[in-house]
């Protein structure tokens, strides 16, 4: 999860479909949300809960996922792009992922979740 995400998605359940992909041979599963007013195209779009590269109808990734130590195998040590990587993992046929529909009253901040 990156260090700037505030959330209330259900960690208990993103690990439930992560055991599944790991069952199914998946390298990673990724959470998506609606996309924000500041990034309106989104990243990448999902068939099912498949995630896939198309240039209409995405979502935005939120910054969690659960990843497996295989999809990092070709990576070397210190700060690199996750992008690459999730298209190797795309292409196999290997990304998972799920659309969160955060609670209505966040919006795109996070100071409206916080208020409550």
């Amino acid at each position: 999860m990156n260090g700037d995400t505030f959330t209330d998605i259900d960690f208990g359940a993103l690990k439930a479909g992560a055991d599944a992909d790991t069952r199914a041979g998946v390298l990673a599963r990724l959470v998506f949300v609606p996309n924000p007013t500041q990034h309106p195209r989104g990243d990448f779009g999902l068939e099912g809960d498949r995630v896939v590269e198309r240039e209409t109808d995405r979502f935005t990734y939120s910054g969690v996922g659960v990843y497996r130590p295989a999809f990092f195998e070709s990576s070397k040590s210190g700060k690199f792009p996750l992008l690459p990587l999730f298209k190797r993992a795309i292409a196999a046929g290997r990304l998972r992922g799920e659309l969160f529909k955060a609670n209505e009253r966040c919006g795109d901040t996070t100071a409206a979740c916080r208020a409550g």
